[in-house]
């Protein structure tokens, strides 16, 4: 019998569990969260799941704190399954089955989610496997060459699953074994419902563990397949501790930098460019590590983002250059546009074409126009300025009164003057020009020239000779200019 003949009648779904806390992560919040190359270990699990099952037959047990993950995944938050308290795998298979029943399903399979490497490849093996042995209950081993506090696989002599043991309960004569129970399952749910009744609890931890269906069912004679994944291994290895997850997200960056090299993307110290799942690089743009880039980020055809450069949920369009020690969160820029150094592009920041900004300038919900420039030491938030533009050193567009925030409009082609405070609501028209260090608070018209700022005085730093000109000459020792 072929695949192709078992899947139609099959309806597979998928269960995630996702309720533990893992206090051995030293986190309060839940371990699923947990962040590998900025995205939660979750995103892997469901990833790896919707490439071999439809994402809406994935369901999610979830408990400590599920409304964090409820926040983190909202497209899954309608197929969540409370498991009020955590006793356990088996338990929250039992939370989980009245509903996969009610709605048809046949199958399951069941992934815990700290297992970031998880394949869909393996995932897929183990579906196959189940369905064409027409087993009852299948799951995922591995071998490791240092099994130690890991369950063990014990097979007969035909190579049939006889028990999973835990390592404090191994016969002196199977120290060698060391196959292991990776803990990613495929059910058949009609065949194991008779057998979640005789679980027990009567283990150190008190909890239900699905291991012990496997043993029930092999015991009365079912068919319990172990389906060996020699060639992924360590993919299959969950995350329970600070070490473990480092490692996961090791493997896991060198791998997503050998996807981009055989991509024709230049990547310069390699050891130091960390890249996210979900980023997309195209062909002939150039990075330099140290550098990291995460979230739904683009960088196009030759562009170049140079070290110690950081980068989430941002467009980085053809030919543009970021420089070293600038740091972008939702921001875009646009072909042949420069940043940095020491530039930080926040939420909504856009670049228009060949436009730049330079040292230790901030950009924050602003559009600058084509060709337009604030080289240095500005902050341009709530604004528009349009192209052709010249921001001087210091200048700010004060955007909050302390109640609300107001935009101010610069437009094409006008020159605001160093140190200028531009006090929002405002309007600086086109070719206009505003004088150095003048705080504008009123609209300027096109072309005309805007100053504000008190009259200068000078006065005389030496007291005595400024006491003496009062006295004999009448003068006051100022002047005014």
């Amino acid at each position: 019998m072929t695949e192709t003949e078992l899947d139609p009648p099959a309806a597979i779904a998928g269960l995630v569990l996702a309720a533990g806390q893992g206090k051995r992560m030293g986190s309060s919040g839940p371990k699923v969260l947990m962040r590998v190359l900025g995205e939660p270990m979750l995103y892997y699990i469901y990833q790896a799941l919707a490439s071999v099952i439809p994402e809406e037959t994935i369901w999610t047990v979830v408990g400590h704190k599920r409304g964090h993950v409820e926040e983190a995944f909202p497209r899954y938050a309608s197929r969540f399954i409370h498991q009020p308290s955590q006793l356990g795998t088996g338990h929250a298979l039992m939370c989980a089955q009245p509903q996969l029943q009610e709605r048809g399903v046949t199958h399951c399979l069941v992934v815990n989610g700290d297992v970031p490497m998880l394949s869909s490849r393996a995932l897929e093996e183990l579906k196959r496997q189940t369905l064409s042995r027409q087993a009852d209950v299948a799951f995922l081993t591995m071998r490791l060459s240092d099994p130690t506090g890991y369950g063990r696989v014990l097979r007969d002599g035909n190579g049939l699953v006889e028990r999973i043991v835990e390592e404090k309960d191994l016969a002196p004569s199977r120290n060698d074994a060391d196959e292991v129970n990776a803990g990613i399952y495929c059910l058949d749910l009609q065949r194991i419902a008779p057998y979640l009744d005789r679980m027990d609890q009567n283990n150190a931890q008190g909890e239900f563990y699905l291991p012990q269906l496997a043993e029930l069912i092999a015991a009365d004679g079912g068919c319990v397949a172990a389906v060996c994944d020699k060639d992924g291994g360590g993919e299959l290895l969950g995350v329970n501790r600070p070490r473990e997850l480092v490692r996961n997200e090791e493997e896991l960056r060198r791998r997503v930098v050998d996807f981009w090299l055989d991509r024709d993307v230049i990547l310069r110290n390699p050891d130091q460019v960390r890249i996210g799942p979900r980023a997309r690089l195209e062909p002939g743009c150039e990075i330099t590590g140290p550098v990291e880039i995460y979230g739904a980020t683009r960088i196009g055809a030759w562009a170049r983002v140079d070290s110690h450069v950081w980068i989430a949920d941002s467009i980085v369009e053809q030919s543009a250059w970021i420089r070293s020690f600038s740091h972008l969160e939702g921001a875009e820029v646009k072909q042949s546009a420069q940043v940095g150094p020491y530039a930080r592009l926040r939420q909504a920041a856009v670049l228009e074409p060949e436009s730049k900004v330079g040292n230790f300038v901030e950009v924050k919900k602003a559009v600058l126009g084509p060709g337009s420039k604030a080289n240095h030491l500005a902050y341009i938030g709530d604004a528009s300025v349009g192209s052709g533009a010249n921001i001087g050193a210091g200048c700010i567009t004060c955007n909050y009164d302390g109640r609300a925030k107001h935009r101010t409009v610069v437009g094409d082609g006008a020159f605001i003057g160093s140190n200028t405070a531009l006090v929002a609501p405002l309007e600086i028209g086109a070719r206009a020009v505003v004088g150095a260090g003048s705080t504008i608070s009123k609209h300027v018209p096109e072309e005309f020239l805007a100053v504000a700022r008190a009259k200068q005085r000078n006065l005389d730093r030496n007291v005595s000779k400024r006491e003496k000109g009062n006295g004999n000459t009448g003068q006051t020792g100022t002047k005014d200019s």
